[in-house]
């Protein structure tokens, strides 16, 4: 159910010796056009060339195989502790678009925090610096417009779509009853409810329970409530 189908990335390509000595890449009949720092993928049926015909099924399903949460409470004289803990299991989930994918969608080039920088390859001609043509960048190099071999459906851009969440942590106390008596109430409780406040997840660019492709959804916000409960 929801199975990712697309190639296999092996990296990036280093140079143009990497290049030349690897099988040749072309899509929707255009000639290849890649350069050093694009993505490099497997020729998984060994034609010698690395087209559509080598889409195999990629990663886990987009549908979480679990959903679980797991919650737990304590009471310590007048003080009361509950926390509920929220995750999902295996799976995997493709991202792309203008907000990862630069200058993919016309003159839109304002991407992601965590995109660009040292998580990018960058030809040693413009950063100055050899590391920065790296083989194992988290992203390849910038280009314009829409690429036909870097931004396919690939196990590059397939990221993890497990999560943990402290979803709620709620911390009360409850007044001694001398006090409470004396405005003749049965229990006064005070409280601070926190929702959505830790998430534990390989995925860092947006909030991993959206499991949108694109980032461009706004995320559910972290929210402090302090309250007080009066039983009269």
């Amino acid at each position: 159910m929801d199975q990712s189908i697309g190639l296999i990335a092996l990296g990036l390509f280093k140079d143009y010796d990497d290049i030349r000595n690897s099988p040749k890449q072309q899509f929707d009949n255009n000639p290849p056009n890649y350069q050093p720092g694009d993505i490099k993928y497997k020729d998984v049926n060994g034609d010698g060339i690395v087209d559509d015909g080598d889409r195999v099924a990629i990663g886990a399903t987009r549908r979480p195989n679990l959903v679980y949460g797991i919650g737990a409470s304590a009471s310590w004289r007048g003080f009361d502790l509950s926390v509920h803990f929220q995750g999902s299991g295996k799976s995997t989930f493709s991202i792309y678009g203008k907000t990862v994918q630069a200058f993919r969608e016309g003159e839109w080039g304002q991407v992601m925090k965590g995109v660009m920088g040292d998580n990018r390859w960058i030809s040693a001609d413009i950063s100055g610096d050899p590391s920065t043509e790296n083989p194992n960048a988290s992203y390849p190099r910038l280009s314009f417009g829409d690429n036909i071999n870097n931004f396919r459906e690939s196990t590059f851009w397939l990221k993890n779509g497990q999560y943990l969440r402290l979803k709620t942590l709620d911390i009360g106390y409850t007044l001694p009853k001398h006090l409470t008596n004396r405005i003749k109430a049965n229990s006064i409780r005070l409280f601070l409810v926190g929702s959505n406040l830790l998430t534990w997840s390989k995925f860092k660019l947006w909030d991993p329970e959206l499991a949108t492709p694109r980032g461009e959804d706004y995320p559910l916000p972290k929210s402090f409530t302090f309250g007080i409960n009066i039983n009269l």
